[in-house]
């Protein structure tokens, strides 16, 4: 585990702070959590895997994917514990923060899967601002306009997005009714009245991933939130979602979330004992959970 941190500042009352940004070279024992913080963070993974939650939103984001996570909410994301992330990172805070949040309407948007390579050069770009040996003022008005145009081109894809054809969200809409059913890529052909193979190549050009790692993923979070809200014992759950068998489900949800189905469920109580730092780096890694 590495991180390239950059420690900007933890003045308060300006309208737009950055507190960190920086590029994290993660291992399996990468995990983060805040309570209410007002720190807004986004993120752009360039290889590997995770799991984020923000209060009761959660989801697995991998290479391309952004995450944005937003002030005073519960925040917790950790690394695959096999496929760990590499990713470009910044903290944030402030009223320009939230006026730009609201502005672009993105105040519940948590999970923008499949972004374009360039939107790694603006953060790049923000990140090296952040070391431009500049007064602290300056620095953050440069980096504010960085942050203005990663949220500005978050935006524009979303909006895009919003006019997927109608037979990708037909899609969307059978593999979120058939969580609980087995279903496989020529069911969802036969509900567009498509072959598979054009399936397959319209889900991967309007969500960039194919038909069944979607339903794949939708059913791990579909787990998490049964292991979270009900009683029901991890075999019942490994059954309804249609797993083989509890220890298929289970070496399935520990690849997805670094966690197995019980220690997942026991964080969901508060029960944290499983968490594990890396050596020096339990300092660093502190400093970005307050």
């Amino acid at each position: 585990m590495s991180e390239d941190i950059c420690y900007v500042t933890s003045e308060t009352g300006l309208p737009f702070v950055v507190e960190m940004a920086g590029i994290s070279y993660c291992d399996a024992s990468y995990r983060i959590s805040r309570q209410r913080s007002p720190i807004a963070v986004v993120e752009y993974v360039l290889s590997g895997r995770g799991t984020v939650q923000e209060n009761d939103q959660a989801f697995t984001a991998g290479p391309g994917d952004v995450y944005l996570l937003h002030p005073y909410r519960r925040h917790v994301y950790a690394a695959d514990s096999t496929e760990p992330w590499t990713k470009i990172w910044c903290n944030v805070r402030g009223p320009l923060v939230d006026s730009l949040l609201q502005a672009y309407q993105l105040q519940q948007v948590c999970h923008i899967p499949a972004c374009p390579p360039a939107l790694y050069e603006r953060f790049a770009a923000l990140l090296a601002a952040t070391r431009q040996d500049l007064p602290l003022a300056e620095k953050l008005d440069r980096c504010a306009v960085h942050f203005l145009e990663i949220i500005v081109a978050l935006a524009g894809l979303l909006r895009t997005r919003a006019h997927t054809p109608d037979e990708a969200s037909r899609l969307l809409a059978y593999i979120d009714a058939h969580l609980l059913e087995p279903v496989g890529v020529g069911d969802m052909a036969r509900a567009i009245y498509r072959s598979p193979s054009y399936t397959t190549r319209l889900f991967r050009r309007t969500f960039g991933q194919t038909p069944y790692a979607c339903l794949a993923a939708r059913r791990i979070e579909a787990a998490r939130q049964l292991l979270a809200d009900t009683n029901l014992p991890v075999q019942e759950i490994a059954r309804q979602l249609c797993y083989a068998d509890q220890h298929y489900f289970a070496n399935v949800f520990r690849h997805a979330t670094g966690q197995t189905p019980r220690q997942f469920r026991r964080s969901c109580h508060g029960e944290t004992g499983n968490i594990r730092y890396n050596g020096d780096k339990d300092t660093q890694r502190r400093s970005r959970q307050d």
